[in-house]
C-alpha cells in the first residue's frame, strides 16, 4: 500500500469526507484557482521571453541617458550592498500584486456563487444528499477559497518571482555584472512568498465582512446575485443621505462607506505606487528592510478595532447564509 492511500486511510470518516468536499470545489473552481494563476505565469514568461530578445536596456533621468553598465558597477559596491533585499522586493511585491488582484476577482466570483449556482444548476441535491450538514458544507466552502486557495496562488507566485530573478540574471550578465553577487545573494524567495501567505490571510480576516456579504446575497438571491450585493448597499447609502440632507439626521453612513473603502482598497490594492512611497521608506528616508515592508502594515491592523468589529458582523452574515441555505425551497 503507498504512503498516499496509507494516509488517505488513516484519516477518520468524516476527515475524508471534508476532504473529499474540498477537491470537488477545487475542481469545479479549476478555472479561477488553478488555470489562472497558471495563465498569469504564462503571460510573464511571454512578457519577459520578447523582453530578452527584442528589448534594449534604456534609463533616462531628467533627459539625460544612463549607461547600464555604469549603474551595474554602482550596484556592485559595497556602499549599495544594504540596499539590494530592498530593491529586490520591489519585483517581488509587483508580482505578488498582480496575483492577488487576480485572485481577489476570482473570489468575488466564487462567492456570488458559493450558494446560488447550486440552485440553479440543481446540484443542491446532490451535495444535500452527501453525510455532511449545511454548516458544515458553508464552512469548508469558506475555507477553501480564503484559507487554500492562497496557497495554490502562492505556487504560482514563488515560480514567477523564480523566474524574473532569472531574467533579472540575465540582465546583470548581459550587463558584465555578477548575478550570483547582484541578485541571489540578495534575494529572498521563499521568505517573502511565506511572508505574503501571511499578509493574504490576513487580508482575508480584515475582508471577511465583504466576502460573507457575498455569500448572504449568493443564498438569498433568486437571480443575479450581483445586483443584490450592489443595490442593496446603494440603497441604503441613498436613504441615509436623503435623511442627512432632509432631516439632519446623520446615521453614519460616511464612516460604514469609508470603513469599506479602506478595507477593499487596502488588502486588494496593497501594493500601489502610494503605498510603496509611504510604505517603504521609513520615517529618516530610508529603506526598510523587507521583512517590515510586508509585514509591519499588515500586523497594525491586529489591533484596530473595526477588524474584529467586522468579523463579528461577517459571523452574523456566514450564520444567516447557513439558515438560508438549511430553510429555503432548493428551487429558484
Amino acid at each position: 500500500m503507498s504512503t498516499a492511500i496509507a494516509a488517505r486511510h488513516s484519516l477518520s470518516p468524516r476527515l475524508r469526507r471534508y476532504w473529499g468536499m474540498i477537491k470537488l470545489e477545487f475542481r469545479q473552481h479549476r478555472g479561477g484557482f488553478i488555470y489562472a494563476p497558471m495563465i498569469v505565469v504564462g503571460l510573464l514568461v511571454l512578457m519577459m521571453a520578447l523582453a530578452a530578445i527584442t528589448g534594449e536596456a534604456k534609463i533616462n533621468i531628467n533627459g539625460q541617458d544612463l549607461i547600464p553598465k555604469g549603474l551595474a558597477k554602482i550596484a556592485s559596491s559595497p556602499e549599495f550592498a544594504q540596499y539590494r533585499s530592498s530593491v529586490l522586493t520591489g519585483p517581488f511585491l509587483a508580482v505578488a500584486g498582480l496575483f492577488h488582484l487576480v485572485l481577489s476577482v476570482v473570489l468575488v466570483s466564487f462567492f456570488l456563487g458559493s450558494l446560488f449556482d447550486e440552485r440553479k444548476d440543481r446540484s443542491i441535491l446532490f451535495w444535500k444528499s452527501l453525510p455532511v450538514g449545511d454548516t458544515e458544507t458553508v464552512l469548508i466552502r469558506l475555507g477553501t477559497a480564503l484559507l487554500l486557495a492562497p496557497l495554490a496562488y502562492l505556487v504560482a507566485i514563488f515560480g514567477a518571482y523564480i523566474l524574473v530573478l532569472l531574467f533579472t540574471s540575465y540582465v546583470v550578465w548581459r550587463l558584465d555584472a555578477s548575478p550570483l553577487e547582484l541578485v541571489w545573494s540578495a534575494a529572498q524567495p521563499l521568505s517573502l512568498t511565506l511572508k505574503f501567505l501571511l499578509i493574504q490571510w490576513l487580508g482575508m480576516l480584515w475582508l471577511l465582512p465583504v466576502y460573507a456579504w457575498l455569500m448572504l446575497c449568493s443564498a438569498f438571491a433568486k437571480a443575479r446575485p450581483i445586483l443584490w450585493a450592489i443595490l442593496v448597499p446603494g440603497a441604503v447609502y441613498l436613504f441615509a443621505s436623503w435623511l442627512r440632507w432632509t432631516a439632519s439626521v446623520n446615521v453614519g453612513i460616511d464612516a460604514v462607506i469609508s470603513d469599506l473603502g479602506n478595507r477593499i482598497g487596502g488588502f486588494v490594492f496593497p501594493f500601489s505606487p502610494r503605498y510603496a512611497v509611504s510604505q517603504g521608506m521609513d520615517k529618516n528616508g530610508q529603506f526598510m528592510p523587507p521583512q517590515d515592508l510586508l509585514i509591519g502594515p499588515a500586523l497594525d491592523k491586529l489591533s484596530e478595532p473595526s477588524l474584529w468589529i467586522g468579523v463579528a458582523f461577517a459571523a452574523a452574515m456566514i450564520y444567516l447564509s447557513i439558515h438560508l441555505r438549511r430553510n429555503r425551497d432548493d428551487a429558484l
